[in-house]
């Protein structure tokens, strides 16, 4: 329903989600704004238990600090190979130094592509229970149990008015990084950006604009 209100022959038109828009019949200038009514609103995303990844605490560890060691090997060697080319010691041992280089560089980066999601959760792993941490992909990652983390992709019903949507989470943009500490950002699966959302480290998500302009445009 439309509400029509006139001052000083300017019309304005108001309807039930409360936007309004302003005719001025002398200049015949039209203007609109929107008057957001879910700022102080706010939704929790929420986890599914049956769809949710149960990772071992112990598993994470274990394929982090073997990825490391390896890729430390993998680095020893490169250097002794290079510092044995460097004094003559290659030829002498009948080792040319690009093949050790293409042996050992294997060596270095597999066990770290291999692993890298078991290292990501490694790194961004919460530290308290009922706190959770983004690790892209629309993921978070939370502490489960004493012996295991889970990781899944919360979501929730867009607050937005008249929006079916979902919220899930995304990168935050260039220019938020640092603006938001712990924070995450959410938007519409409908809406998306123009329905964004500032969430919480306990998954509590409020309407919240942001600047997704990229860092090259900073200037405009």
């Amino acid at each position: 329903m439309q509400r029509v209100i006139r001052t000083q022959g300017v019309k304005i038109m108001q309807d039930g989600n409360n936007n309004n828009n302003f005719n001025n019949s002398g200049d015949n200038n039209n203007f609109h704004f929107s008057q957001s009514q879910n700022d102080d609103k706010s939704t929790q995303l929420t986890v599914d238990p049956k769809r949710a990844k149960i990772i071992e605490k112990t598993d994470i560890r274990d394929k982090t600090v073997g990825s490391f060691l390896s890729t430390l090997a993998g680095v020893a060697i490169t250097c002794v190979g290079l510092a044995s080319d460097c004094f003559g010691l290659g030829e002498k041992l009948g080792i040319e130094p690009q093949h050790l280089l293409i042996a050992t560089f294997p060596l270095a980066i597999a066990p770290a592509l291999i692993n890298r999601n078991a290292i990501r959760y490694f790194v961004k792993r919460p530290k308290n229970k009922n706190e959770y941490t983004y690790v892209g992909d629309g993921q978070v990652i939370g502490i489960n149990n004493s012996h295991s983390y889970w990781v899944d992709m919360p979501k929730a019903k867009c607050i937005y008015n008249n929006c079916n949507g979902f919220i899930y989470l995304t990168a935050t943009p260039p220019r938020e990084l640092g603006k938001i500490a712990k924070c995450f950002v959410g938007i519409c699966s409908v809406g998306e950006r123009d329905h964004s959302y500032l969430v919480d480290h306990i998954l509590n998500a409020t309407p919240r604009v942001f600047d997704w302009r990229p860092l090259e445009n900073k200037e405009n």
